[in-house]
């Protein structure tokens, strides 16, 4: 595997990913959207917490994109949307990755590692953005998934190289 094919995998899967969720730029925020950037507010404002099992019942990254959009963007929604872009892209190339470092690792045969990272790249793309599955809204699903694609990361592939 070259170099340059490493490069290409990596800018392909950006942006096919980006690209599939830049419909959403221009949509305005769903119901838990708008619960979450009204914690955001309330939390980023010096409130306080806006009621107590907002840590238990909504993930803290959710609520910490909303506060990052808000203190960032001029429009907190516009700016959600486009961290969502690059949160999506990052997510997609992150499996792309992962499924590569898998194999490098664990397979004898590694011809085909190259395109089998491209497919679960472009999949997870699919997966990410589609109305039928994750949709374009920047939920909870959103927000954990290149976490835990990291921590499976440093799980099965990172360690001993």
């Amino acid at each position: 595997m070259t170099r340059r094919s490493m490069l290409w995998l990596c800018a392909g899967l950006l942006i096919f990913g980006a690209a599939l969720r830049a419909p959403s730029l221009d949509l305005p925020l769903d119901r838990d959207e708008g619960e979450y950037a009204s914690l955001a507010w309330l939390w980023s404002s010096g409130q306080g917490l806006p009621y107590r099992d907002w840590v238990e019942q909504k993930p803290p990254a959710s609520i910490g994109m909303h506060a990052v959009a808000q203190a960032t963007f001029s429009d907190g929604v516009r700016g959600l949307r486009w961290l969502s872009v690059l949160w999506t892209a990052l997510t997609v190339l992150a499996v792309g990755l992962l499924v590569l470092g898998l194999l490098r690792r664990y397979a004898a045969d590694q011809s085909g590692a190259l395109r089998a990272a491209a497919l679960a790249g472009l999949l997870a793309a699919l997966l990410l953005s589609s109305a039928r599955t994750q949709s374009l809204a920047a939920n909870t699903e959103a927000w954990v998934s290149l976490p835990l694609i990291a921590a499976l990361w440093l799980c099965f592939v990172a360690q001993g190289t």
